[in-house]
């Protein structure tokens, strides 16, 4: 019995080596070591967990850098241009052309392009390069928002990152574990239970979406032809019925 064994397991040894000496046909013999990255060319290979299979190990996804790849402090990363740029002289964040920019050992990789009111500012505080608005947030700002009168701020490093007037101070309020802003300075007796998280209501023909028992968002059914019912205690956009 140990014979037959011990030659099922050479035999599994054998398949094993066999299947891997055609790595490019099997991703479970592409071993890495997790959270690995390198260069190839113009693509960056990320190390990932296995996903499912007997013979599994760790694998080496490829992605397609936009330009290229560049290597540093053991990691890779995809920039934009193939040579350094002098405004990268420092490993830091910088706002080139407008765009919040990370400098990876000379080389720029851009974040996303700021939109609205926001536009690239540097942080004193995080020292990074965002999307702001201004550096005129009440204290403490964060990025939960909060109520600076009747103004929700969002802020992020010590800059405001969005603002939004509520109209009135008590229409800016914390409404669960959130604040934000309400279209009634106290709940609507429509909404049902105040403790409830989400409930809803016809007006009509529009279905009016509550959180915590204040209205929050409207749905025009007759704008599409339809009308407002509630079924199952939820209401929502019904087909007209035209029989009996």
């Amino acid at each position: 019995m140990r014979h037959h064994n011990g030659n099922i397991t050479r035999g599994c040894q054998i398949l094993i080596t066999a299947m891997c000496g055609f790595a490019p046909l099997f991703a479970g013999c592409d071993e890495c070591t997790l959270g690995q990255t390198h260069c190839e060319g113009d693509a960056r290979l990320d190390c990932y967990p296995p996903e499912d299979g007997a013979f599994a190990n760790n694998t080496l996804h490829r992605v397609k850098c936009p330009v290229t790849c560049h290597e540093a402090d053991g990691k890779a990363n995809c920039v934009d241009t193939r040579a350094p740029i002098p405004e990268c002289a420092g490993d830091h964040d910088i706002c080139l052309d407008g765009v919040p920019t990370s400098c990876i050992g000379g080389y720029p990789s851009r974040h996303s392009q700021c939109e609205g009111p926001t536009h690239c500012m540097l942080s004193a505080t995080c020292f990074r390069a965002i999307c702001a608005i201004d550096d005129k947030g009440p204290p403490n700002c964060s990025f939960e928002p909060s109520c600076d009168g009747s103004v929700l701020t969002t802020c992020q490093c010590d800059l405001v990152v969005a603002r939004q007037d509520c109209g009135a101070a008590d229409l800016c309020r914390k409404v669960g574990s959130y604040n934000r802003c309400t279209e009634t300075a106290a709940p609507d007796p429509r909404c049902g239970d105040p403790l409830s998280l989400s409930s809803n209501f016809c007006d009509g023909d529009t279905v009016v979406e509550c959180h915590h028992g204040y209205t929050e968002s409207h749905i025009d059914c007759g704008s599409v032809g339809y009308t407002c019912g509630v079924t199952g205690g939820q209401a929502s956009c019904e087909a007209e019925r035209t029989g009996p």
